[in-house]
């Protein structure tokens, strides 16, 4: 009798952890709508995103086009933390490939743009333009708004074609106004 009591309480336990976890997974996804990636292949594109390889993160997001992902997988691949490890590589390849993924998940764009921009005004003003420098050249424009958050961060002055520019302000406005120095 008690061997077959502690079955039961076994099985109601099991049970109880199951309908805890279901629960957890709705008050997560409360839309009601699934996932397309497992955990495992989840998994599988993060590490394909944190090998910082412009070619790797490609393919990670090509799988991601593929599978139909959702906006649920999508924000769970691209995390703060991999977004900051994306934007910490500094390769304008590695930028204008997600910033062409991110332009139909626009808050994944601004959270991209936002990581980049305070990344970016932590620099130094040198190592800024050589950012800049290196930068320019291949920027996509799908790179627009990540650059002109990175660009408002800045401070001081551009060498534009070799032309030295200075940001200055508009007088009445607060909105910067590049005059020749």
């Amino acid at each position: 009798m008690a061997k077959k009591k502690a079955a039961t309480k076994k099985t109601t336990s099991k049970k109880a952890a199951k309908k805890k976890v279901a629960v957890k997974k709705a008050v997560k996804n409360p839309s009601g709508s699934s996932s397309a990636l497992t955990a495992d292949q989840q998994k599988k594109v993060r590490k394909l995103l944190k090998s910082k390889d412009a070619g790797n993160v490609k393919l990670a997001i090509g799988l991601l086009e593929s599978t139909d992902a959702t906006k649920e997988d999508w924000n769970d691949v691209f995390s703060t933390t991999v977004l900051s490890q994306l934007v910490n590589t500094w390769d304008p390849a590695m930028w204008n490939v997600v910033a062409a993924a991110f332009q139909v998940h626009n808050s994944l764009l601004t959270a991209f743009g936002d990581v980049a921009g305070e990344r970016f005004g932590k620099l130094s003003g040198n190592k800024q333009v050589s950012f800049l420098e290196v930068l320019l050249p291949s920027l996509q424009p799908q790179m627009s708004p990540t650059i002109s958050i990175c660009l408002s961060k800045h401070k001081g002055w551009l060498d534009l074609d070799g032309r030295r520019v200075c940001r200055t302000r508009r007088q009445g406005t607060s909105s910067p106004k590049i005059d020749p120095c």
